[in-house]
């Protein structure tokens, strides 16, 4: 096994001793004088060298603390510089988006000066037409001059041309006779209309197309002002639902209206028929929410009223409201009658024997009236017909039954009234019986609290 070698530090301590040692053998003869000086020698050698080693490890320390120390240094420069380097990319990319705010503005700015540069010119250029106009006019008489002269001479027959209709005034009375004949031909040219034979857009357009066609002197007000109006009459005359009024712009003029805007205002006369009950309140409503049709029912007179006669004839074969109240108090009154039935089997099992007996009478009641109503309605009708109608209030189908009439647009001459007539009567009474029962149920609850 090899031995460790010796220090430096080591052995030059052991050679200070030894010089120590014989330095104080020479100085001291007595051998205890001896042994103290060495021993002496030996604690400032070993004091010696722990400050030594002390010092060293200080030194050491300082090191470790002054590394440290540029470590930190170098990481907080480091993380400067990255934040530098984030805040630089941040102003450049806000800087490249001002920079593309402040193009599109100029960009738009420019767009908007060109078109106000457009305007003005269009403006002058109608000024200028404008002006041309009238110093034409007045280099020729006026208007009424001009009509004159291109108006047919009088006629040899005694009937009145075109100047002397001009110079002379019209007749007293003579415009709203022919306002009253306009609106009665108007009205012509509508049931003309609706007794046409189309079921879809497609052949309602060539029905209205043919029929205007017919009264071209008629119509020709109403096509200059709406040239698709013909697409717009076949789309309202379709039968449909209707559960939804499509947008049109507004701002659009009638003369500018596309085949897919004609479209949508005729088929939204369904639409609004089906939501009200009155003619008149659904062309009303109709020419409110489309305001450009207001042209027409101003200026061209019978219009109205042929609006009006289409609209009735697209609610009498259109029966989707009809239905839809119908039904709704179909579905109401059969509820009724069974709640009214499980209402009475809870009064009897809670021994509420009276009010059981109070809510059948009650039923009773309105039964015996619905079967009178019935022998009243069928009284021309066999008793066959009569028991089977019977049996339908017995059994609470009478108002899904009236329902499917209703939507069937069943008819029948020996009834005395008609089917809507007929419903509104049965209607009638369990809606009264559904009154009683309530007000009977609530005092009720004010006896059981």
């Amino acid at each position: 096994m090899a031995q460790q070698q010796p220090s430096s530090d080591a052995i030059e301590a052991i050679n200070q001793l030894f010089e120590l040692s014989a330095s104080a053998a020479a100085s001291a003869a007595d051998p205890q004088t001896h042994k103290q000086n060495f021993q002496s020698v030996l604690n400032e050698l070993l004091l010696n060298r722990e400050k030594k080693a002390s010092l060293l490890a200080t030194t050491t320390l300082q090191q470790q603390m002054l590394e440290q120390q540029r470590e930190a240094q170098l990481k907080l420069e480091a993380q400067q510089r990255e934040a530098q380097l984030k805040l630089e990319a941040q102003q450049q990319h806000a800087e490249r988006r001002q920079d593309a705010l402040l193009e599109k503005m100029l960009e738009q700015q420019a767009k908007h000066e060109e078109a106000q540069r457009m305007l003005v010119d269009k403006l002058l250029v109608r000024e200028e037409i404008y002006k041309g106009v009238m110093e034409e006019m007045k280099r020729e008489g006026g208007g009424i001059e001009r009509l004159k002269k291109a108006a047919p001479p009088a006629r040899v027959d005694g009937e009145r041309g075109l100047s002397s209709e001009l110079s002379e005034p019209p007749p007293q009375g003579s415009r709203p006779i022919c306002k009253r004949k306009q609106v009665v031909q108007w009205q012509n040219l509508g049931d003309e209309i609706v007794n046409g034979k189309g079921i879809t857009a497609a052949q309602w357009i060539v029905i209205v197309e043919k029929i205007f066609a017919e009264n071209e002197a008629l119509t020709a007000p109403v096509v200059e002002r709406c040239p698709l109006i013909t697409i717009v009459l076949a789309n309202a005359m379709e039968v449909r639902t209707g559960f939804r009024v499509q947008y049109v712009p507004k701002g659009t003029p009638l003369k500018y209206w596309t085949k897919k805007d004609a479209r949508r205002v005729g088929r939204s006369m369904s639409t609004f028929v089906r939501q009200h009950t009155r003619t008149e309140m659904a062309v009303e409503v109709w020419k409110m929410n489309y305001p450009q049709l207001c042209l027409l029912f101003v200026e061209v007179d019978g219009f109205e009223g042929f609006m009006n006669i289409v609209a009735e004839y697209v609610l009498k074969h259109n029966k989707a409201g009809l239905l839809f109240r119908v039904s709704s108090g179909a579905v109401l009154s059969i509820l009724d009658g069974f709640t009214d039935i499980y209402v009475i089997v809870t009064y009897f099992r809670a021994g509420l024997r009276g009010q059981g007996y109070g809510l059948i009478a009650m039923c009773a009641t309105s039964m015996f009236t619905q079967i009178i109503n019935v022998l009243g309605f069928y009284a021309k009708k066999s008793w066959g017909i009569r028991l089977k109608e019977i049996l339908n209030c017995l059994t609470l189908l009478r108002p899904a039954v009236d329902a499917y009439r209703i939507s069937t647009n069943r008819e029948d001459d020996e009834n005395t009234v008609d089917p809507l007539a007929e419903v509104s009567t049965f209607q009638l009474v369990p809606a009264t019986h559904a009154l009683l029962t309530y007000t009977r149920h609530a005092d009720d609850d004010k006896q059981m609290l």
